[in-house]
């Protein structure tokens, strides 16, 4: 079911299970903005609710936490008693922009990335595979964006902490089940190990994100002189870095190494 708040969104509440999920921008403000559990919460991203992200007994599995905020006494991130497993928080605060990521309540399953650990028991950086005290700008972009979903994600960075982090054989659901996709049904792993949160990190991103991309936003046509033109201001404006790829049509021919930019 779901309740009606002041701007007509809906918090989600009761129980079952939340999957490759986007629950954002929900306003509460007599209980959790997002997710009022008990609920098994995987693959999915809980962002920019209001009254807090995730209330209530829950199992957080590979899912990004970020950015919610608490106008009362409940935790902004993780509000009640959690087990959070292989999932990003971070930028979650009360209203006064103290940090809440998680709560006192809230339990590690292991190899997550906590912006602030303040007052979480049994939390410690480097502990369990728990990294504790980044900032977003060092994990992920900084805002919601279509990478090649639907839904919206929060891309991780290159050189996130969260790439290749999660070792085989904890790449798993609820059940234990090899978790195969992120959120948006990427396949897991893309590199030696699986990621930390909803989004599996891929470089350079594979035909089928192109794909998605150009069935969803629609394709444009261009003329050669427009492309060469286009070209041409690319190298003029990266002659500083010889290092990088030349800009020729060649360098954009699909699935080469060099097709991402």
């Amino acid at each position: 079911s779901c309740v009606l708040t002041e701007n007509q969104n809906c918090a989600v509440i009761g129980d079952g299970i939340i999957r490759n999920s986007l629950i954002s921008e929900n306003v509460s403000r007599e209980m959790v903005g997002g997710v009022a559990g008990p609920f098994i919460i995987l693959n999915s991203t809980i962002s920019g609710n209001r009254g807090g992200g995730i209330g209530g007994p829950s199992h957080v599995i590979n899912s990004t936490v970020i950015n919610n905020l608490s106008r009362g006494s409940l935790h902004a991130g993780i509000g009640g008693a959690a087990t959070v497993t292989k999932s990003i928080l971070m930028g979650d605060h009360y209203g006064d922009g103290t940090p809440s990521d998680c709560s006192e309540l809230m339990i590690s399953g292991g190899h997550n990335i906590i912006g602030n650990a303040e007052g979480c028991t049994g939390v410690s950086n480097g502990v369990n595979g728990d990294v504790v005290g980044l900032d977003q700008a060092s994990v992920l972009e900084p805002a919601l964006a279509d990478n090649g979903g639907p839904p919206a994600t929060f891309a991780l960075l290159p050189g996130s902490p969260a790439i290749d982090t999660v070792p085989l054989a904890a790449c798993t659901d609820d059940l234990g089940n090899p978790l195969t996709a992120d959120q948006r049904g990427v396949p897991r792993p893309q590199g030696a190990t699986c990621d930390i949160g909803a989004f599996e990190f891929s470089t350079p991103r594979d035909t089928l994100f192109w794909l998605k991309q150009c069935r969803e936003m629609n394709s444009t046509e261009y003329s050669p002189d427009q492309l060469n033109q286009f070209l041409g201001a690319i190298s003029e404006k990266s002659s500083a870095f010889p290092e990088c790829a030349s800009a020729t049509c060649e360098a954009l021919e699909p699935d080469s190494p060099r097709s991402s930019w």
